[in-house]
């Protein structure tokens, strides 16, 4: 990608940030899956998790050839007595109750039924607390649709949520849940559901030590799931729907700064840039939102790299569509009168606020008025790093 850039600045400065940014040093990365079952064994009475964790499952049950072909690879056959066993040595459970995110994918094939689950995280000493992902129910005529039960070890129920699209009609779907501290965005087959499954956290699930798939594995089991299931996912961060895009067509997820480095934050229409993994922001078009800029480091300029595709994968590619803002300035300007962006900004932008040392902005946007997906990243030279600049996290928008 270029940077293009008019603000005077020497050229050593202009290639220092692409150099430094575009090159992506210590802090690309991204952490991969707390578990990752496959299921793509042919034999034997294990599924294997590839992630670091080895959170390994054991299956309990099962006849002789509960292997079969899946959507990429194998999967594994349920009928609906029998579930696999998830060691529990690092990542999981996912769900700890203090909101910390976490997101659940799997490709599911089965049946409608009454209240069965694909994916279950319970207490082998409590029946109450559970969080587990399956299907809806006869008596609420949604055994078609997924659903999202959670309730803490005092029995209090926080979610029992069923989707608005079909997940369980003999066909392969792809189910993503996506979770930050309760608020829950469920995509089917790569879609975001219309569906609430958000729920206000409270209680604790404290005891909770199984995992199983195919079932609640608790004191005892229940909930029995009939059907295939393939490649199960669990990552402790929230996807944004670039990634769930992503992991649905079985890709990688790609490299991006992990958090907004010290002294640089960008917040979006109220969501803070993170990792190349954050929530999307979705805005309808024409849609008035407000950008955010700030740093604790005042009087070194920025840069707002725009690009046309979802998620910053491997290396932050700034293209030619750069706004330059100047927070050294007594007011934030343009510094670069030719720069070309999907956006219209406002005709009038405010002057910053805070003390010398930290500096903000809040630039009001318009949105286009066609469908467009775009990246947006800031960084700013910051001598003070280790790194030489700070970049916030890349926020992903997605105008439709």
């Amino acid at each position: 990608g270029r940077i293009l850039s008019h603000d005077g600045r020497s050229p050593r400065v202009r290639t220092f940030l692409a150099l430094a940014i575009v090159g992506c040093t210590v802090v690309c990365g991204q952490a991969g899956p707390a578990a990752h079952w496959r299921l793509d064994e042919t034999m034997g009475t294990v599924a294997s998790d590839s992630s670091v964790n080895a959170n390994d499952g054991t299956l309990v049950g099962f006849g002789a050839t509960p292997w079969t072909t899946g959507v990429y690879g194998g999967a594994l056959t349920f009928n609906g007595a029998q579930h696999v066993s998830c060691a529990v040595n690092g990542g999981l459970p996912a769900y700890d109750a203090s909101g910390s995110p976490f997101t659940i994918t799997a490709w599911v094939n089965g049946p409608p039924q009454d209240d069965d689950r694909f994916y279950s995280e319970g207490s082998s000493t409590n029946n109450s607390p559970l969080y587990t992902l399956g299907s809806g129910r006869n008596a609420n005529t949604t055994a078609d649709r997924l659903q999202l039960f959670v309730r803490t070890g005092t029995g209090a129920v926080l979610s029992n949520a069923q989707s608005a699209g079909t997940v369980f009609d003999n066909t392969w779907h792809h189910v993503a849940v996506v979770d930050v501290a309760g608020s829950v965005t469920v995509y089917i087959d790569g879609v975001p559901d219309a569906g609430n499954f958000s729920y206000t956290i409270s209680g604790s699930n404290a005891g909770v030590d199984r995992v199983a798939l195919g079932a609640v594995l608790r004191a005892g089991t229940c909930c029995n799931y009939t059907g295939m299931l393939d490649d199960v996912r669990v990552y402790p961060f929230a996807l944004s729907s670039a990634d769930v895009g992503i992991v649905l067509n079985n890709g990688a997820l790609g490299g991006g700064f992990q958090t907004n480095q010290p002294g640089a934050t960008l917040v979006v229409d109220g969501v803070t840039g993170s990792p190349s993994s954050a929530a999307a922001v979705s805005l309808a078009l024409g849609q008035a939102f407000s950008m955010e800029l700030s740093t604790s480091v005042a009087g070194n300029p920025w840069e707002l790299g725009v690009d046309s595709v979802p998620a910053i994968s491997g290396a932050v590619l700034f293209s030619s569509n750069i706004v330059n803002l100047n927070l050294a300035s007594p007011s934030l300007v343009y510094v670069n009168g030719n720069f070309s962006t999907p956006f219209a900004l406002a005709p009038t932008i405010p002057g910053l606020t805070g003390g010398s040392s930290n500096a903000s902005a809040i630039v009001s946007m318009t949105a286009p008025t066609a469908m467009t997906i775009a990246s947006l990243q800031f960084a700013m030279l910051d001598p003070g790093s280790a790194d030489g600049f700070s970049a916030s996290g890349p926020t992903d928008i997605t105008v439709q």
